[in-house]
């Protein structure tokens, strides 16, 4: 008995690595098998969502109303209506992530309220670059939450106006390939 329990000790690494490979076999197999034996329900799964999406959409056209998605699931999150309430403070802008936003969207409103402040007017790929160079220098998260706050420095903004104004005819032209 004492033996196996320093087997075990020993080797639970080994152990645990080979049951786990095990069971990722077995749920792969199992999961295989339900594909094979459903093709034609599948297909016939698919038929009806065709049918919902097309009655859907033939119920909407006279009204103006987006399709109903089947199964009543809803994609993406709907942002809040209006523009983003960007805060002029002494040093700095600063923004409240609502429900919908990005970092994008919340640095477009605060580079609209800068230039409004400023008396500036800058053209659409100025603009462009400034919203891109301003959202990069931001921490990146790959999820914005709401609630969080976004401040960008005046000082930092200014720098990147100034870039954008100096961008020559043809950094403008390719900026405006984005637009």
């Amino acid at each position: 008995m004492e033996t196996i329990k320093k087997f075990i000790e020993v080797n639970a690494r080994v152990i645990v690595a080979t049951v786990l490979i095990v069971a990722a076999i077995v749920a792969v197999s199992f999961a295989g098998s339900n594909d094979d034996s459903t093709d034609s329900t599948s297909t016939d799964q698919e038929q009806s969502t065709t049918e919902v999406t097309e009655q859907a959409s033939d119920e909407n056209a006279d009204d103006g109303q987006k399709p109903a998605v089947p199964n009543g699931d809803a994609i993406g999150r709907e942002p809040q209506a209006g523009p983003v309430e960007v805060a002029n403070e002494a040093e700095a802008y600063t923004a409240i992530v609502r429900k919908g936003d990005n970092q994008t969207v919340i640095v477009r409103q605060m580079v609209n309220e800068y230039l409004a402040d400023q008396n500036k007017e800058l053209n659409a790929p100025q603009r462009l670059y400034m919203e891109t160079v301003l959202v990069n220098s931001l921490p990146r998260n790959d999820l914005v939450f709401a609630e969080a706050t976004i401040t960008l420095e005046k000082s930092q903004i200014d720098t990147v106006v100034g870039e954008a104004e100096s961008l020559s005819s043809a950094a403008q032209d390719r900026w405006s390939a984005y637009l």
